[in-house]
């Protein structure tokens, strides 16, 4: 590692593994079946739109740490992911969930278009309780526990499953999964399918092919 930011005690594991269009994202903890306290989240590749979330552009040829949101910051990170060019990290146990990169079509879901450097708290999903989300292109979707899909990001192909073509700056629910529990979500590039606890499955955005 070429920054190190390790928990206080015990050997370090991969817990998980994300990649962007040239972009990855590791998550490191002390086990894999522990809690996620005082995980590490290393990035490394392209930087260019400040997705590798280290504040500047510069490009990172061998894993390093993301200094705010690893170690005893608190923050707990479980979950990470990655889209062309932004990254999500997500803190089950804090109900946190922050972002950075690119920030086009509101990708990041922060309600603006402005690209970021460093993570950033995704306010609205904040004390949400969040199971898993997952990136597309320019696009996101949190599962949320209980029921329902919140998305957000670029939209032109109807990506988002809102019923239009507007891109989404901030996390909007999906109006047809309220009250349907929902298993699990995988985005293409500029498509999305889920899984409904009933077994359906559902899939929208991009149709060629």
């Amino acid at each position: 590692m070429a920054s190190s930011a390790s928990p206080s005690s015990g050997k370090l594991v991969a817990l998980q593994i994300a990649c962007g269009s040239s972009h990855t994202l590791c998550l490191l903890g002390k086990t894999a079946d522990g809690p996620r306290e005082d995980t590490v989240v290393l990035s490394w590749g392209q930087g260019e739109d400040g997705q590798l979330g280290h504040g500047d552009v510069d490009e990172r040829h061998q894993p390093t740490v993301v200094q705010q949101i690893s170690g005893s910051t608190g923050h707990h990170i479980s979950f990470v992911c990655c889209g062309a060019e932004h990254s999500v990290a997500m803190s089950a146990t804090m109900k946190r969930t922050y972002s950075w990169g690119d920030g086009d079509f509101g990708r990041l879901g922060n309600g603006e278009l402005s690209g970021l450097f460093l993570p950033s708290p995704v306010k609205s999903l904040t004390d949400l309780q969040i199971k898993k989300i997952v990136c597309g292109d320019s696009h996101c979707m949190a599962i949320p526990e209980g029921h329902g899909i919140w998305s957000w990001g670029r939209n032109h192909v109807g990506e988002l499953g809102l019923g239009h073509t507007n891109d989404a700056l901030a996390p909007v629910k999906i109006a047809y999964f309220e009250g349907k529990v929902v298993r699990d979500v995988a985005c293409g590039a500029e498509h999305t399918v889920a899984v409904l606890e009933s077994g359906e499955v559902f899939s929208w955005g991009w149709g060629t092919y």
